[in-house]
């Protein structure tokens, strides 16, 4: 039995069984262009205000600022606490003086604030930027070569003055190490504003490892690169007739397990709101990706349409 869940404002993760497959997906309800793909990093760095500063250590235990920024006359800065989690303060300036507003974690996923010190025996610090925010890491290993995909919130904003869209998205630090001395650092991003869920696994059945990456903003996306027996890593594309594309959006995208033949395929999910005898159901557009080995991409190879009904 399936079981899936659609939530307004809202991201669910769903681990569904169904028949002989094996699936891990999400959910979004709304589908706008992703987000994250339209944010820079606004290299303007202001210093924080040493009154400003005060009222943060001793309103909020912070101990490091990370990002800030201001939105109709509301600023707001996320920043790292004594006990190495992100968390974000909102103030205002009422005649002169700073007044904390909310103090919150940052973050909708449980885990994204944390501080992540290592990755194996990797100090973090050395290999990221201040920029960066490490969370999770998942390490990929061939012989004395490992590959560390370290997610890490990027610090968008450090600046009052303008506008932003967010002041952080997530974005991937690949940290190449070959007998424990590093031979490369790589970031890739933005990739969303939130992990949803990440996968170490052979999911096409050639042998080698691929990393998963599945994201949401407006969105959902789903990325996977593959890595080598000689350490080098590989983005794994998805096309559409004569498109190829680094991601595939959808309102959910999920993998699927084949357990007869150990291969995943890519579900990329479309919901539409119908009427029908003054009753609204689903219309759902689920497009399929399957691994073609002899072009090393997932290729879309058909387009399913049904109608569902919309459970609470």
């Amino acid at each position: 039995m399936r079981i899936r869940s659609i939530i307004t404002l809202g991201v669910c993760l769903c681990f569904v069984s169904c028949f002989d497959s094996r699936s891990v997906s999400s959910t979004r309800e709304d589908k706008r262009p992703a987000v994250a793909e339209n944010q820079q990093i606004n290299e303007v760095r202001e210093s924080l205000d040493p009154d400003l500063m005060r009222l943060l250590k001793k309103g909020a235990r912070l101990i490091q600022p990370f990002a800030w920024g201001s939105r109709n006359g509301v600023g707001s800065v996320v920043g790292i606490d004594e006990e190495g989690k992100l968390v974000r303060v909102t103030f205002a300036n009422e005649g002169g003086n700073y007044v904390v507003k909310e103090v919150a974690p940052y973050s909708v996923k449980e885990g994204e604030n944390r501080l992540l010190e290592r990755s194996g025996s990797l100090e973090l610090k050395t290999y990221l930027t201040d920029r960066e925010f490490p969370f999770k890491s998942d390490i990929v290993s061939f012989g004395d070569c490992k590959i560390h995909f370290v997610l890490v919130h990027e610090a968008l904003s450090r600046s009052f003055n303008g506008t932003y869209l967010s002041l952080t998205d997530v974005r991937l630090r690949e940290i190449t190490e070959r007998q424990s001395q590093e031979i490369s650092t790589f970031q890739e991003g933005p990739l969303s504003l939130t992990a949803e869920q990440t996968l170490v696994a052979d999911i096409n059945g050639d042998g080698n490892q691929d990393y998963v990456f599945i994201g949401s903003d407006m969105a959902m996306s789903i990325r996977i690169w593959t890595v080598f027996p000689d350490c080098t890593v590989k983005r794994i594309y998805f096309r559409e007739g004569g498109h190829l594309a680094e991601s595939e959006e959808n309102k959910e995208v999920l993998l699927q397990l084949d357990q007869a033949t150990g291969i995943y395929t890519v579900h990329s999910k479309d919901y539409l709101v119908a009427r029908r005898n003054r009753q609204e159901f689903w219309k759902v557009t689920e497009m399929v990706y399957e691994w073609d080995a002899k072009e090393s991409v997932y290729k879309k190879v058909k387009t399913l349409r049904r109608s569902e009904p919309i459970r609470n």
